[in-house]
């Protein structure tokens, strides 16, 4: 599958789309999960609540926002698969997500499996998917968006925050 174009997204979502290939979508989805999988199991349990900063989320509050994101552009696609012109699609305030959702007595192994659970059922929504159905513009007050485009918005949103945590908690490249 090509990648979405630029008038099937809200620019928000263009650093997330850029950093996934053309390919079939459910597939990526599928060898994302194991890969985000593995990356979070890498994590030494006892660093799931380290911040590298004041006032910045914790590893756990990231994957807890990855959790949360994940369900949040599920719904979003669901209205697009579904065809659905009579919804606006709202837009996500993630620091009232991540604020209103205490990670502190949950450990990263519990918020891993619970990611899993998000993504396989993402993946399930996607199965069987028309061009038609990938090629309905939602309306969102953003802009109009697909669910080709939020598919991979999905991928990319992952790896984005994957690179981050490399980057800036754990100092790996």
């Amino acid at each position: 599958m090509d990648k979405p174009t630029s008038d099937e997204y809200n620019p928000f979502f263009k650093n997330y789309i850029d950093l996934v290939p053309s390919g079939d979508l459910v597939s990526m989805m599928d060898e994302n999960l194991d890969k985000i999988i593995s990356f979070f199991k890498s994590i030494p349990k006892d660093f799931g609540d380290y911040k590298y900063a004041s006032g910045k989320w914790s590893i756990k509050e990231l994957l807890a926002h990855i959790i949360d994101s994940e369900r949040v552009f599920a719904y979003r696609a669901l209205v697009c698969i579904r065809m659905d012109d009579t919804i606006l699609l709202p837009s996500m305030n993630e620091n009232l997500y991540v604020e209103n959702r205490d990670v502190s007595n949950i450990e990263l192994d519990s918020l891993i499996q619970e990611f899993e659970f998000a993504r396989k059922n993402t993946i399930k929504l996607y199965e069987g998917v028309s061009e038609n159905q990938y090629n309905f513009k939602a309306k969102s007050e953003g802009g109009d968006i697909t669910a080709k485009a939020l598919g991979f918005a999905i991928i990319g949103h992952t790896i984005h925050h994957k690179n981050v945590i490399k980057e800036r908690y754990l100092n790996k490249t």
